[in-house]
């Protein structure tokens, strides 16, 4: 049984580094953030320990808010597009919307830093973590994740992503890596 859920987490890990190294992100042009997903009704599920039991909730371009780079993000009703364009940063979102093993660095299957795909379908590939809603390409990659202590790999998240951001000069955004694996 133990060599199966080796296997299980090392299938999941591998997925996840087959992004290419983090270098820079998604681009406005590329499609909303995240595919569309609404960020405060995902947030808010996350933080109330609901992640787990309920997929991320897709948002619609019927409620979407354009910022001042050019990045759309889509919500599923007025009121969280109203909440989100009223303070966007009381929805922080980790590793830029990334598989958060992949840009912690930490993924065993992956040389660095990589811009892993996320899960955004999955009720099972995505969680808070140090305050910030973090997605995953299998529930096998946020395990590791996890057990390498979610708060460093929280804190080597930020610390990779800011290095992007400072050298591209741009909001490090995923609007353009989705996939799920093994959830």
């Amino acid at each position: 049984m133990k060599f199966f859920a080796g296997c299980f987490a090392f299938a999941s890990a591998f997925a996840c580094a087959q992004g290419q190294q983090l270098t820079s992100c998604g681009a406005p042009s590329d499609g909303p953030v995240l595919n569309g997903i609404d960020i405060v009704a995902t947030y808010n599920l996350a933080k109330s320990a609901q992640a787990g039991s309920t997929p991320p909730v897709a948002g619609t371009s019927e409620y979407s808010y354009t910022d001042s780079e050019g990045f759309e993000f889509h919500f599923a009703n007025a009121n969280n597009q109203a909440l989100f364009k009223a303070n966007p940063k009381n929805y922080p979102v980790g590793a830029g919307g990334y598989c958060g093993l992949a840009v912690s660095g930490n993924d065993p299957m992956c040389s660095g830093v990589c811009q892993g795909p996320a899960c955004l379908t999955s009720d099972s590939t995505y969680e808070m973590a140090n305050g910030k809603l973090f997605f995953f390409l299998g529930d096998g990659a946020m395990r590791i994740f996890n057990s390498n202590n979610a708060t460093a790999s929280a804190l080597d998240c930020d610390a990779n992503i800011a290095k992007v951001e400072s050298s591209t000069g741009s909001t490090c955004w995923n609007t353009n890596k989705f996939m799920c694996h093994n959830h």
